[in-house]
């Protein structure tokens, strides 16, 4: 009788870490194809895989701010990281703004990014947000030391 709670409790065990690793959080797929749309407002933006000390880029297709607002933090929230990161927005030219992370951003994690474009220019309601992932790079090294 006891092998058999034994073998029962063997079977449940394993059904539920079979479930739990095929439903896990980290399995997430992301959406890699971005409307063709945005070419029209958007020039460039950093993407692909990056270092943890990036900055996240997005350069216009047009002029959006006065010169005197180059170098200087913007007073609207342009970009949305997920999972959530404090940072800072600065335009570097007169077309391109760029997200600064007050701290590096995670090894190896995967970020989504939402750039609100709708608050910068007028566009059609399906172009209001722009939306990606970056993945960074994941840190790892090994050191094996030998007897000399």
């Amino acid at each position: 009788m006891k092998k058999v709670i034994i073998g029962a409790v063997a079977v449940v065990l394993a059904a539920a870490g079979i479930f739990y690793f095929t439903t896990s959080k980290s399995d997430k797929t992301f959406n890699s194809t971005i409307n063709p749309a945005f070419g029209e407002y958007i020039s460039s933006y950093t993407a692909g895989v990056i270092s943890s000390g990036s900055p996240i880029r997005i350069a216009l297709s047009q002029d959006v701010v006065d010169s005197v607002e180059v170098g200087t933090e913007t007073t609207v929230k342009l970009f949305e990281l997920n999972p959530s990161v404090k940072g800072t927005t600065v335009w570097l030219d007169r077309r391109t703004v760029e997200f600064r992370p007050t701290t590096r951003l995670t090894s190896g994690q995967i970020y989504e990014i939402n750039f609100q474009l709708a608050r910068l220019i007028e566009v059609p309601k399906a172009l209001t947000s722009f939306e990606y992932t970056v993945q960074l790079i994941p840190q790892n090294f090994e050191v094996t030391v030998d007897n000399i």
